[in-house]
């Protein structure tokens, strides 16, 4: 049974918090400055403390222990949302599936892109959305209105925040060039960690194996295969694997 929608009082990015304003009105209306005529047009006088960086959210709480981008998941009109599957993210758009597999174009509800997280970004490919086609689109076109809660992630640090790549996976697969350019066992052993931080079943595959002798890579392939992994070789140009 659904949890009863109730108003919310929640946190939103405080780079949307209105500017401090000017504290030196006093002293520029002494010395006769013009611009000080127009405190009134121009500034607040009330202050602005950190209950300004709040917003009430009708909606439901989502607790601590569920993986998701945000602490409030926001109520949606069910019978005009369409829940669908974030294949990618480019920039401000999101390429979502809806169940039929029609292929929509959306971008984020303001409201989602205002709330406070922790996250780069509140969408993520492998996201499971609640999105309401745009009427009259030629291009099928949508606005995603929630975004459900996630069953895990793989993410790394970035500039101090999180940076969530992908959501609700099944496993990874790290695939890496065996020559041109040269083969980085130092980053598959990185996304491997990646991999296990998230209990993610992770699988190698080395292609371009066209391009270098396989018995090179033998002992490599071997390293992995003791530690649990399983290590495909593959060529595209030549179908090979």
């Amino acid at each position: 049974m659904p949890k009863k929608r109730k108003k919310i009082r929640t946190d939103f990015r405080k780079n949307r918090a209105p500017k401090t304003r000017r504290r030196d009105w006093t002293r520029r209306f002494a010395e006769g400055s013009e611009d000080a005529e127009d405190t009134l047009r121009v500034e607040r006088i009330s202050g602005k403390g950190e209950i300004s960086r709040q917003r009430t959210v009708v909606g439901e709480e989502i607790p601590d222990d569920m993986e998701s981008p945000l602490a409030v998941r926001p109520d949606v009109d069910p019978n005009t949302c369409r829940p669908g599957l974030v294949l990618a993210v480019h920039g401000r758009l999101s390429i979502v599936q809806d169940t039929e597999g029609n292929i929509y174009r959306c971008v984020i509800r303001r409201l989602l892109k205002t709330l406070s997280t922790t996250e780069r970004g509140v969408v993520v490919a492998g996201d499971r959305v609640l999105f309401q086609p745009i009427e009259g689109s030629s291009e099928n076109e949508g606005v995603i209105e929630s975004v459900e809660p996630r069953r895990n992630t793989i993410s790394r640090e970035s500039k101090g925040r999180r940076h969530v790549l992908a959501g609700n996976l099944d496993q990874v697969l790290i695939v890496a060039a065996a020559a041109q350019p040269r083969l980085k066992p130092e980053l598959i052993d990185r996304m491997l960690v990646t991999a296990a931080q998230s209990n993610l079943e992770a699988i190698i595959c080395i292609n371009k194996i066209d391009l270098v002798d396989p018995a090179d890579l033998q002992p490599l392939i071997g390293s992995y295969g003791r530690q649990g992994y399983r290590t495909l070789l593959l060529s595209a140009r030549t179908g090979y694997g």
